[in-house]
């Protein structure tokens, strides 16, 4: 990402800076931020592109990186995350009866679930993947809850004058593979579409949002696809049925995706980030699923 302020260009990810070569001069010299105090060209700079540089400086090079932590509360947040639990649990519980069109097999949650993936662009594209990840542990763990919830149901005893039992079971014993090739699938994609997308917005500096959206998507929504349906139907279907019902709700969904882009994804974003004041980005990732940090420093916030 390259910053201008007036006479001064910073390069944050490479740490260089271009600073006038002496006053009255319209030629640069390019300089380390390590070399800058010794360049004698400090007091050719004016307060605020001094300033600027400072900031650069003393977030990338000192080791007092705590004085210039992100100190930000949300205030939409925790309202995504609440939405995508509750969005997982809804696309698990449609996904008990099977629907056809025409002569494609699909599942009753298939136009709920993409959703997720619409709450996953948001969250890791304003908030950054270390953010992303606390939420996502967060719906893993109301997963696990929902399956136990479904297991308890099942073998509690029922009241007699209860007819249902039987129908109840019939039901949601067969689910249970479901849910957990569905947790599988979630657990394994997500995170990596959420890493995909910050990764490729470090790499273009931020810009190109339809790019990262729709590359990180593809990369998950394969994942997802694959070890979900080999979880959740080998043995039932045969290896064609399988690969036939991965394919076209895989195209399913990349086009409900491409559809809501123009119309959900891009506004909201846009409009959150305005609200919010932050679009962070991850300067050195940590893919690790189970790492509870969720700090950043200012110099990770794009928001100007």
């Amino acid at each position: 990402m390259t910053s201008n302020a007036g006479k001064l260009e910073i390069d944050y990810n490479e740490r260089k800076v271009l600073m006038p070569a002496g006053e009255g001069h319209f030629s640069k010299i390019e300089l380390n931020f390590n070399d800058v105090h010794n360049s004698g060209a400090l007091k050719y700079l004016d307060g605020k592109s001094a300033y600027n540089l400072g900031m650069c400086i003393g977030a990338f090079n000192t080791q007092n990186l705590n004085c210039v932590q992100l100190n930000h509360s949300f205030k939409l947040f925790n309202f995504f995350c609440v939405g995508y639990v509750v969005l997982m649990i809804m696309a698990n519980t449609l996904a008990v009866k099977v629907i056809h069109f025409g002569s494609f097999t699909l599942l009753g949650g298939f136009w709920v679930y993409p959703l997720t993936y619409i709450l996953n662009f948001i969250i890791s594209d304003i908030y950054g993947y270390k953010n992303a990840k606390r939420c996502m542990q967060i719906v893993f763990v109301a997963s696990i809850f929902f399956i136990f919830a479904i297991l308890l149901l099942l073998h509690i005893p029922a009241s007699e004058n209860w007819p249902h039992q039987q129908a109840i079971h019939e039901i949601f014993s067969r689910q249970i593979r479901v849910y957990f090739a569905s947790l599988t699938g979630f657990s394994i994609s997500i995170f990596i579409s959420s890493y995909v997308l910050q990764k490729i917005k470090k790499r273009t500096q931020g810009r190109y949002l339809f790019v990262r959206v729709m590359l990180s998507l593809l990369v998950s929504e394969t994942l997802d696809i694959i070890a979900f349906c080999f979880i959740a139907f080998w043995g039932l279907w045969t290896f064609s049925q399988i690969i036939d019902f991965a394919i076209i709700t895989c195209l399913i969904r990349l086009l409900y995706e491409v559809i809501l882009y123009p119309l959900v994804t891009k506004p909201l974003i846009k409009k959150i980030k305005v609200i919010e004041k932050v679009d962070i980005v991850d300067m050195d990732l940590n893919f690790n699923p189970l790492s509870l940090d969720v700090e950043y420093q200012e110099a990770n916030n794009l928001y100007r």
